[in-house]
């Protein structure tokens, strides 16, 4: 039986299942819609959900918040410009050649998320469990993206 503290466990999972259907879907979609279309329509579902979310919930909308250092107002920044980056990259791979090769592709970023800890905020999250999941990742893309290039791959 899972406890309430356990489900938290669970949630990558979860998310990972919505996921891959959302993924699925654009692979529908992106044959009628475009990524800029997408965005426009991303951006409103995101403003609707944090006004609802903040109705609802504790946690209340601060829009100077992210600002109130200069560290803090870079970082959050750079998340939004990365993030959207990323994304939009993201969902050009799933419209030009297929969701499951963008959704196999972004497992990857699991392997960068120790690097740049470290990297950044001298964070060491490197473990044996983290060092060999992200060898398996990597020979996972490696096999997909070698084969997909030669064309031995449908």
């Amino acid at each position: 039986m899972i406890d309430g503290k356990s489900i938290i466990y669970l949630l990558p999972a979860i998310s990972a299942v919505l996921w891959g259907l959302n993924f699925s879907i654009y692979g529908h979609l992106f044959r009628s819609l475009n990524v800029p279309t997408l965005f426009l329509y991303l951006g409103a579902t995101y403003i609707a959900l944090a006004i609802a979310v903040s109705c609802v919930g504790d946690a209340k909308i601060s829009l100077l918040a992210p600002f109130e250092t200069l560290s803090l107002g870079f970082f959050f920044c750079t998340v939004l410009i990365l993030g959207a980056t990323a994304w939009m990259i993201t969902l050009n791979v799933v419209q030009q050649v297929s969701p499951t090769y963008a959704a196999i592709g972004e497992v990857a970023y699991p392997i960068f998320v120790p690097i740049f800890s470290y990297l950044i905020f001298r964070r060491n999250e490197f473990d044996v469990a983290t060092v060999a999941g992200g060898f398996l990742i990597m020979l996972g893309l490696f096999v997909m993206i070698y084969f997909k290039s030669k064309g031995t791959s449908t």
